[in-house]
């Protein structure tokens, strides 16, 4: 015991406790970050590729998935895409064939039950063959096809150097050709004469592209549910900067592979650009004969080998059989529609008939050979 216990008879009162001291207020913030979650890789990339992206700091989300929607045709699904699944996204087709053979007729015929089936349609008419009344007759309303063509007008340069002839650029500091002035020059049919005969031309094939690619992006922007469908009319008839801008004249061999060195570049771009974008794209072509091929077929399609090798399936179009007829007046046309590459998963050789009236859908019938 202590020693005042002893004393006192009583032990003696603990210390008092010291009072704890309150938390300082927390500081008020911003809320925490929630933590990143990255999106799981892949698999069955293997196991060095996966190492190399992950060493690259690149994160892989996924190729875009092949999507299939039926026309509601068994044999336009199986020509123009896979059998018993339909057109896919990704997809490019060429269609070529002889003058009058029907290629716009099947083009037409193909984005009108796309366009029933809620697809956004986009159709370039370099021929400048578009009639409101036909196209509508076929089921393809103006209202709900985004037309492309090589307009005439006023265009400004391109940021890079040679990709694009200047025209002209409105400028606002400069009164003479301020965007308001150039509005009232084309206003007046003789300014507006004077204008474009000086200044102004036609869209060449690398703006009408541009234009097409950049559609594509914003439709996907604003319907990402919804697929798309490009039917280029046709490839033979693009017109290059390069065969713009130079003289008959002066005409060179660059100038001939002008077409195929742009489609070079186009269709490789496209390879991924379409998938990434949900479009479907139906590339009408024309064939020409050459007979300085020494080979037995001596036909070939414009566009040189990148119209071979990228589309993975291509049609050729033969109207050997006439016209469709009724009471002595012909209302359509009918031939042959033929399967000579299909890389996606369809059988090359394959021939079907089509019959194609000028004022109402057509359809296609199988062959016996």
């Amino acid at each position: 015991m202590s020693a005042y216990a002893l004393k006192h008879g009583a032990a003696m009162p603990p210390p008092p406790r010291k009072a704890k001291l309150a938390a300082p207020p927390a500081k008020k913030g911003p809320p925490p970050k929630p933590a990143e979650t990255v999106p799981p890789e892949p698999s069955g990339l293997g196991k060095y590729a996966s190492m190399a992206r992950a060493k690259l700091n690149r994160i892989i989300v996924g190729e875009p998935e092949r999507e299939f929607f039926s026309t509601g045709d068994k044999l336009i699904d199986e020509i123009f895409g896979i059998p018993r699944k339909g057109l896919f996204t990704g997809g490019m087709v060429e269609l070529r064939g002889d003058s009058q053979a029907g290629k716009s007729l099947l083009g037409a015929e193909v984005a009108a039950r796309c366009l029933k089936l809620g697809a956004i349609v986009h159709w370039v008419d370099v021929e400048a063959s578009w009639s409101n009344e036909w196209m509508g007759a076929r089921g393809l309303d103006r209202e709900n096809v985004n037309l492309f063509q090589p307009f005439l007008g006023l265009f400004t340069p391109p940021v890079k150097k040679g990709f694009r002839k200047p025209g002209i650029v409105p400028n606002d500091e400069d009164p003479k050709i301020n965007k308001r002035n150039i509005l009232k020059m084309l206003a007046d049919p003789k300014q507006r004469a004077l204008l474009l005969d000086v200044m102004g031309r036609i869209e060449t094939a690398e703006e009408i592209i541009e234009d097409v690619e950049l559609a594509m992006k914003m439709a996907h922007g604003e319907h990402p549910d919804k697929f798309q469908i490009l039917v280029v009319d046709s490839v033979a008839a693009l017109v290059t900067d390069e065969e713009l801008t130079t003289d008959l004249s002066e005409h060179t061999m660059r100038t001939n592979m002008a077409l195929t060195m742009l489609l070079r570049q186009v269709l490789k771009r496209w390879m991924g650009f379409l998938p990434q974008y949900r479009v479907y794209a139906l590339l009408l072509n024309q064939i020409r004969e050459n007979p300085m091929l020494k080979t037995f077929d001596k036909t070939y399609s414009p566009g040189g080998r990148p119209i071979k090798f990228y589309p993975q399936i291509r049609l050729d179009m033969s109207r050997k059989t006439g016209f469709l007829t009724q009471n002595g007046v012909t209302i359509g046309i009918h031939g042959r529609l033929k399967t000579f590459k299909n890389k996606a998963d369809g059988r090359e050789g394959r021939v079907v008939a089509y019959k194609l009236p000028y004022r109402r859908a057509g359809y296609l019938e199988d062959v016996k050979e």
